[in-house]
């Protein structure tokens, strides 16, 4: 399996993580906070694309954005993040990465045991996984870490099956 980049999406923090089949590489944020409005989109490509030319990711899974306004915990801006998303779908695409999308329910359920676990549930999960990872990340880079440990599961049972079928 190739090396690939998990992504969680947002207008204000974006955190994405790198893998080597089921290791993790590298990982960061995209913080546009202090950038005007209009110049995020173009912000958060270009820092993905700069994390995949660094670290070799030929591919991306990514927190599918269709499921933000769900919940109690809706997302305010869901149009910026509609955009976001619709920046990194078309970035992908221009460069013929397979951009793999999953609902937030399924990989919390299947990373943590809980479909809307709580922020620090999700971090104490990921740093028991990877004990030497810094506990001061963000929630984005947590929940990017979660997105690339589910995708590699996804991708190691699909290597499972096809050497079945042989």
């Amino acid at each position: 399996m190739s090396r690939f980049i998990a992504i969680d999406p947002s207008t204000t923090v974006t955190g994405w993580a790198v893998f080597q089949d089921d290791g993790l590489v590298a990982w960061g944020k995209i913080n546009t906070t202090g950038a005007p409005y209009a110049d995020r989109f173009s912000y958060i490509v270009e820092g993905l694309a700069e994390a995949c030319v660094k670290h070799g990711a030929h591919e991306a899974a990514i927190e599918d954005i269709k499921f933000a306004w769900h919940g109690k915990n809706r997302n305010r801006n869901i149009a910026g993040l509609q955009v976001v998303f619709r920046s990194i779908q078309d970035w992908s695409k221009s460069i013929g990465f397979p951009l793999i999308p999953y609902n937030p329910a399924t990989w919390k359920t299947n990373v943590v045991g809980a479909t809307h676990a709580p922020k620090d549930v999700v971090k104490e999960n990921i740093c028991f996984r990877f004990p030497r990872l810094p506990r001061d990340l963000t929630e984005h880079e947590y929940d990017a870490i979660g997105i690339g440990i589910y995708h590699a599961g996804i991708r190691k049972l699909e290597g499972m099956s096809s050497q079945w079928k042989q």
